[in-house]
């Protein structure tokens, strides 16, 4: 009984100095998992688990972990949910998006570069969703393009607008997709099935932009009909129509707290007004020239306008009361196409529709930091930018049918 006990202990001893067996084995960083299904998927606990929660078509996912025999991998989402998947589910790819990229700040929008490019139409436009897994590009040539950004699968193509599409804004949730285009509609597109849920028929010539209020309850639209229209997004009221008074209205955005609702005129009926959006009152308005393109700092306290100059500036506007409060100017030339804030607002990045370079300037020291001059394509058409909502990267198009992401790597 003795010996037997000391060979019991002996082995207990050597056991535990064998590597520990385990179910999962690493795999290369930077792997993302696209659902390659047309229905839902399973996301277990553990391989043959319990069921979490699901996966719809064309969602994709960070590949975190594998099971020993392949047959599983462990996938992380955006929001930070993990749990297993069958490998035979997912198509597996290396992300286009380094994971090295760092949010890009005044202290290294310098060092910013090229990560990938998305092959595309003739883009009027793009956007990216909430979550920053989805690039919206609208085009020319009358259709959406939705990608994937870190596979850069394009996931599907809507093509139900007649004529040029000018705008797309997806909802703060990111369950839906407004666009706008030269038939004079809005439609609201379906961002699970990308099947059209309503369109808002309220203008009688193209509409050149549209923009969701912060709590996705309001829509606005404006176009070459001169009017305003928001609209009650869930029911398709019209909660006011306005006259704004100045011929075409290319640009339309909202405040931050859905309280008011900015528009831009053209060349030729060059201004910027801000209306109550309870009301539908106009609160202050300034006559302005140029191309001109809007953006709220997330604050809400400024309204930026761009392409007012001979040079391409940037001029801010106390939002409240309409004073004028900075100027930033570049040499890029002066007929603004795009300009968008950074999340934390402390960059603004502005495209040149006569030359199509982009700018990056800081908002506190009010200076650029870097433009990009290299000659793509055609660069008589406008340059168009969005920045992710992680402010890690910026997204540009302009005529060479490629949508350009750019970014800092942490390393530099």
């Amino acid at each position: 009984m003795k010996q037997n006990r000391i060979f019991y202990i002996i082995f207990i001893a050597f056991i535990s100095l064998l590597p520990l067996h385990t179910t999962a084995q690493e795999v290369p960083a930077n792997l993302v998992g696209f659902v390659a299904t047309d229905s839902d998927i399973n996301v277990r606990s553990r391989p043959n688990g319990a069921v979490i929660f699901s996966l719809p078509p064309n969602m994709s996912v960070s590949i975190v972990d594998e099971s020993e025999d392949g047959a599983w991998l462990s996938v992380e989402l955006l929001d930070g949910r993990t749990g297993w998947v069958s490998a035979s589910l997912l198509r597996v790819v290396e992300s286009a998006i380094s994971a090295d990229l760092v949010p890009i700040t005044p202290d290294n929008a310098e060092q910013l570069v090229e990560i990938t490019e998305l092959a595309s139409t003739l883009s009027t436009g793009i956007t990216f969703s909430p979550d920053g897994r989805l690039l919206a590009s609208y085009s020319w040539e009358g259709v959406v393009e939705i990608y994937d950004v870190r596979t850069k699968i394009l996931i599907t193509t809507l093509t139900d607008h007649v004529g040029v599409v000018t705008g797309a804004a997806f909802s703060p949730d990111g369950s839906e997709l407004a666009t706008s285009g030269f038939d004079a509609s809005v439609k609201i597109w379906n961002t699970q099935t990308w099947g059209e849920r309503t369109a808002f028929l309220g203008h009688t010539e193209a509409v050149m932009s549209v923009a969701y209020s912060a709590d996705g309850t309001m829509l606005a639209s404006v176009g070459r009909d001169a009017l305003l229209n928001i609209w009650n997004v869930q029911t398709g009221e019209r909660l006011h129509m306005i006259d704004v008074g100045s011929g075409q209205t290319d640009v339309v955005v909202f405040s931050p707290d859905g309280t008011t609702v900015a528009t831009a005129g053209n060349y030729t009926n060059g201004g910027v007004q801000l209306w109550a959006t309870a009301t539908g009152e106009e609160l202050w308005s300034q006559r302005m020239s140029g191309n001109l393109q809007l953006a709220f700092s997330p604050d809400g306290k400024t309204l930026v306008v761009s392409g007012n100059s001979s040079n391409l500036a940037m001029t801010g506007w106390d939002a409240e009361t309409g004073v004028h409060t900075f100027s930033i100017s570049s040499s890029t030339g002066g007929s603004g196409s795009s300009i968008k804030f950074n999340p934390s607002g402390s960059l603004m990045a502005a495209g040149d529709w006569s030359t199509g370079t982009f700018v990056v300037a800081d908002v506190e020291s009010e200076t650029v930091l870097f433009t990009d001059s290299s000659q793509r394509g055609n660069r008589s058409v406008s340059i168009k930018l969005a920045f992710s909502p992680d402010g890690h990267l910026l997204a540009t198009t302009d005529s060479d049918t490629a949508i350009r992401i750019w970014g800092v790597h942490g390393s530099q």
